[in-house]
């Protein structure tokens, strides 16, 4: 029984080894197929992206000055506008949502009092 275990530990080392090569290779071509794809699916170059960002961050392309200097709002402003609005649109949501259960609650106890009135 002993000899079988070895054996078993044995065949699995074997494996194990093998696996490495095929592993790293399969690693590499995964990394160039997935940069190919990003290049030929791109919706738009580097650059043109850099510029579409920067227009709607505020952030000049070059990096260097902050939108503070151009009299725009800073990243946490920013932050707290988007936080603002989606609360905002949760109140309202939750509030249209309720309104909705309490329709179908009516209609629903309507319909409970026709059946029941029937019988």
């Amino acid at each position: 029984m002993a000899d079988e275990t070895t054996t078993a530990e044995e065949e699995l080392s074997e494996e194990r080894a093998g696996a490495g090569p095929g592993f790293i290779l399969g690693t590499v071509l995964g990394i160039l197929a997935g940069a190919a794809a990003a290049t030929l699916f791109a919706p738009a170059t580097g650059e043109e992206l850099r510029h579409r960002f920067s227009e709607e961050s505020g952030w000049p392309e070059d990096g260097e000055s902050a939108p503070q200097a151009s009299g725009l709002e800073t990243p946490v402003e920013r932050v707290r506008t988007l936080l603002t609005r989606v609360r905002s649109r949760m109140k309202e949501a939750t509030a249209e949502g309720r309104e909705a259960a309490h329709e179908v609650e009516e209609e629903q106890r309507a319909r409970f009092a026709e059946l029941t009135k029937n019988e």
